[in-house]
């Protein structure tokens, strides 16, 4: 959307984020640093296969798939400042067809999470010497490369502003809440943001009812009373950004409104 001209002639962007920890009438809201970088970790095994009966025979990449796992989550966080927040999760183990035969290859893939830059570039040069190491030990080859990478999600403090001027207009005092600490998760409205100043804020979207499922869960539901108040913030924001009488200087352009979904 950014290459074809999205936005072209933008001034600034404005997010919300559905949020089912927080109740319907209720908006998180937090400036600078909202969630989390983003990698997408790829890591190729390649062994010799053989016969489960004979693992002498072969060099078993289960195993050393199995031993890569388990360093990364032991030694990663022992190699981070216990005051820098770094999550490594393996999601997908990919290897073998027999419960008699040893394959010659597993695939595994995953994300890792941080919110510094220098802590990221430090993460990955830990996994890529935990995959040597391994690798050595195990006589197997393992391959390490990144996919998609989605950066942190920063806050304009201008735009968080702007978006909790006109909570406060839809909710009243009562309805607004600090996010005291930035999120692990991820979340690709921090490519626009990139390129125009922004902000996103998380809407409640519990209620007795609906919406209590986790984000992401296969029950994650709303009570889309949520989507009606969002609407309202996102349009009196709008109607705020462009009062000749208000703080904001760029009446001449546009700004873009939207209803964000996380990865």
């Amino acid at each position: 959307m950014i290459d074809v001209g999205v936005l072209d002639g933008v001034a600034g962007i404005l997010s919300i984020h559905m949020d089912p920890s927080r109740k319907v009438g209720k908006i998180g809201w937090r400036t600078g640093v909202l969630t989390a970088n983003c990698d997408e970790m790829h890591v190729t095994i390649t062994g010799r296969g053989g016969h489960a009966a004979r693992p002498h025979e072969a060099s078993d990449p289960i195993a050393a798939a199995a031993q890569l796992i388990n360093a990364l989550y032991l030694f990663i966080p022992r190699a981070t400042d216990s005051q820098d927040a770094v999550v490594v999760t393996v999601g997908q183990v990919v290897g073998g067809e027999m419960a008699n035969v040893i394959p010659e290859q597993v695939k595994l893939r995953g994300t890792v999470r941080t919110l510094d830059r220098t802590v990221r570039t430090n993460t990955f040069d830990h996994i890529y010497r935990l995959a040597q190491g391994i690798g050595k030990t195990t006589e197997t080859e393992i391959k390490v490369h990144w996919g998609v990478a989605a950066p942190s999600v920063v806050n304009d403090e201008q735009m968080t502003s702007l978006l909790r001027c006109a909570a406060r207009e839809v909710l009243g005092e009562n309805g607004l809440e600090e996010i005291e600490r930035p999120s692990m998760g991820s979340e690709d409205f921090a490519f626009y943001l990139d390129e125009v100043p922004g902000a996103m804020i998380r809407i409640g979207c519990a209620s007795s009812q609906l919406g209590n499922a986790a984000l992401h869960s296969t029950l994650f539901d709303i009570d889309e009373e949520s989507i009606r108040i969002a609407a309202k913030i996102l349009a009196r924001s709008a109607v705020r950004w462009a009062d000749p009488q208000g703080p904001h200087k760029h009446k001449h352009k546009k700004i873009n409104t939207d209803l964000g979904a996380g990865i």
